[in-house]
């Protein structure tokens, strides 16, 4: 998401899976500004929806029916071995392991 405003993208978001939504860019919103909020946020996706509907004036429904299909695919590693997950967590127990195999890519912890 950073990568991308740098490079002037208009309108960065991100989402999880889960739910979790992420702005990184700020929009304007009835007349108001939302700030970027790069972190995990459930409520924002749901309470925009609900917003544009009362906007709209239509159900949302309705405005569900009006987007293109989207797919997304997400998974998970099945029947993992409880020993070896213990092992994996085990060596992150201490902050410096955490920095010194995730340090490079994501900074201090």
């Amino acid at each position: 998401m950073i990568d991308a405003v740098e490079k002037g993208n208009k309108g960065v978001v991100g989402y999880e899976a889960n739910g979790g939504f992420l702005t990184n860019s700020t929009f304007p919103m009835f007349g108001n500004v939302l700030k970027a909020l790069p972190t995990r946020d459930a409520v924002l996706s749901v309470l925009s929806i609900i917003l544009l509907s009362i906007k709209e004036s239509k159900t949302i429904s309705g405005l569900l029916a009006e987007l293109p299909q989207r797919f997304t695919a997400s998974d998970r590693i099945q029947n993992f071995p409880t020993e070896e997950s213990a092992k994996i967590l085990a060596r992150f127990e201490d902050v410096a392991a955490i920095e010194e195999a995730f340090g490079d890519a994501f900074g201090n912890v």
